[in-house]
C-alpha cells in the first residue's frame, strides 16, 4: 500500500504561555502542501514492525515516529498484526514542515486500512495525539485552525489553494530551544487572527500575505538572521508576503499564482545559499 504524506505550512502561529503539561498554548492555521513523502506499507509477520528509509540520517527504530505509530496502532487494535514500512523522504527533516508527524499520520491511516482495523475518526485522533502535537492534523490535512497544543482542530472549509515558494536553509534548529527562548522575547508586532481568518476565507490574497504571522520568528537563535534574509529575498523578488513555518528554519513566500511562484524560485535560486532546498508549489487539498 502506498501513502502520500504532505508537508504543512503554518500560515498563522501565535503562542501564549506554557501549560501545566509542559507544552505551550498555541493557535495556528496550517495548510498541507503538494510537497510529499511517500510511504510503502506491507503486511509483516505477527508482531513485526520493521522500517527502511532512504534518508540515512533518520533512525529506523523506536525513535522514529513511524515505528511508534505502528506500535501504537498494533497495541490499540491489532496485536496479532505486523508491518514492513519503507519511507521515501522528500520533505526536509527538522525544518518546521511537519514531515515526521505527517509520516506518522500516514502510517495510522494506512494501517487502519491494511489491517482492516476500522478505527473511527475520533479513535484515530486519540492514537495520533499520543504521538505528537501535529500528528492529528495530518489525519485529514487540508486547511485547519489548531489550538491547545495543536490537538484541537477545526477544519476551514473553502480556503483557497495558495501558490508558494519554500526555502529550507541547512541550519539545525531545536524546537524546544526556540520555544524556551521565546518566553523572554516580546512580540515584534501584534497578531491579528480575526483579520487573518477573514482574509483567508474571502480569498483576499494580498491582505492574507500581509497578515502572515509566526510568533516563533521573534525567538533568538542561530537561524534568525537567515530567516530574515530569506524573507527579504522572497519579497524582493515578487512574493506578496513571507513567513517562517513552524519553529523553522524553513521560510515560504506567497505568490499570485503557480507560474509566478516558479518564476520567483528561478530568480532566487542563485541567492538562497549552498545546501538550501527550494520548492515552488501549491497548498491545500486533504490527504
Amino acid at each position: 500500500m502506498q501513502i502520500s504524506c504532505p508537508a504543512k505550512l503554518n500560515l498563522y502561529l501565535d503562542v501564549s504561555g506554557r501549560r501545566l503539561d509542559g507544552y505551550h498554548e498555541i493557535v495556528t492555521v496550517m495548510q498541507t502542501t503538494d510537497l510529499h513523502d511517500r510511504l510503502l506499507l506491507e503486511e509483516g509477520a505477527p508482531g513485526e514492525v520493521a522500517m527502511a528509509c532512504d534518508a540515512v540520517s533518520l533512525p529506523i527504530d523506536a525513535r522514529n515516529l513511524c515505528v511508534r505509530a505502528a506500535e501504537a496502532m498494533r497495541l490499540r487494535a491489532a496485536p496479532g498484526k505486523g508491518v514492513r514500512i519503507a519511507l521515501e523522504k522528500r520533505i526536509p527533516i527538522a525544518a518546521g514542515l511537519g514531515g515526521g508527524s505527517s509520516d506518522a499520520a500516514g502510517v495510522l491511516r494506512g494501517l487502519n486500512r491494511l489491517w482492516g482495523v476500522g478505527l473511527g475518526t475520533g479513535e484515530l485522533a486519540e492514537v495520533a495525539a499520543g504521538l505528537g502535537s501535529d500528528v492529528p492534523f495530518f489525519l485529514a490535512g487540508g486547511t485547519a485552525r489548531c489550538a491547545g497544543r495543536g490537538e484541537r482542530i477545526v477544519a476551514i472549509a473553502g480556503a483557497p489553494r495558495l501558490a508558494f515558494v519554500l526555502v529550507t536553509p541547512p541550519i539545525a534548529v531545536s524546537t524546544a530551544n526556540v520555544y524556551a527562548a521565546l518566553e523572554a522575547t516580546p512580540p515584534a508586532r501584534p497578531a491579528d487572527e480575526g483579520g487573518f481568518l477573514r482574509a483567508l476565507r474571502s480569498g483576499d490574497l494580498r491582505r492574507l500575505a500581509a497578515l502572515l504571522y509566526n510568533r516563533l520568528e521573534d525567538a533568538p537563535g542561530p537561524h534568525r538572521g537567515e530567516v530574515e534574509r530569506l524573507k527579504r529575498l522572497l519579497i524582493g523578488h515578487g512574493a506578496l508576503g513571507a513567513a517562517m513555518s513552524g519553529s523553522g528554519p524553513s521560510v515560504f513566500g506567497l505568490a499570485a499564482d503557480l507560474g509566478e511562484a516558479r518564476g520567483i524560485a528561478e530568480r532566487i535560486a542563485g541567492e538562497i545559499g549552498e545546501g538550501a532546498l527550494l520548492h515552488a508549489g501549491l497548498t491545500g487539498g486533504s490527504v
